[in-house]
């Protein structure tokens, strides 16, 4: 027997070092990955929530803003607020009907949609959609939560 016939070449490559970065790589994306969600998802939209005092403060110093509010029955009521008074509401037939009232707002007036959460959200974007038509570009959406 030879020394040449003890000593063969490896006809593979050793791929240890790369399993191990494979590894550490993972468990370094596994770790980071959700801590850099979390903080994305904190920074990513901050919706400022108005208390109902500060509501009536910021709708005190409107002159004249509409109110739309829509039961779970689909009736759509529409009121013409001046300052902080009580809404005074008529029934309108349909969202579409609500263009003329619309249109008699300046473009800088508030339009609130307000809105229970039995109400389907269909009849909601419908009246969306006419604020839109009628070039209204404060629209506040107001509901409350029935227990």
């Amino acid at each position: 027997m030879s020394v040449s016939d003890e000593i063969q070449p490896i006809s593979g490559i050793n791929v240890t070092s790369l399993v191990d970065i494979t590894m550490s790589l993972l468990i370094m994306f596994m770790i980071a990955v959700p801590i850099m969600d979390e903080q994305k998802v904190r920074s990513a939209v901050n919706v400022p929530v108005l208390e109902d005092s500060a509501r009536s403060e910021v709708i005190s110093e409107q002159q004249k803003h509409g109110v739309i509010a829509i039961t779970e029955q689909g009736t759509i009521l529409w009121a013409l607020v001046e300052g902080n008074q009580q809404p005074q509401f008529d029934t309108v037939q349909d969202a579409d009907h609500l263009l003329p009232y619309l249109r008699n707002l300046d473009e800088n007036s508030a339009v609130s949609v307000e809105a229970d959460s039995l109400t389907p959200y269909q009849y909601v974007i419908d009246c969306i959609r006419v604020i839109a038509k009628a070039g209204i570009n404060n629209v506040d959406l107001v509901y409350t939560v029935n227990k």
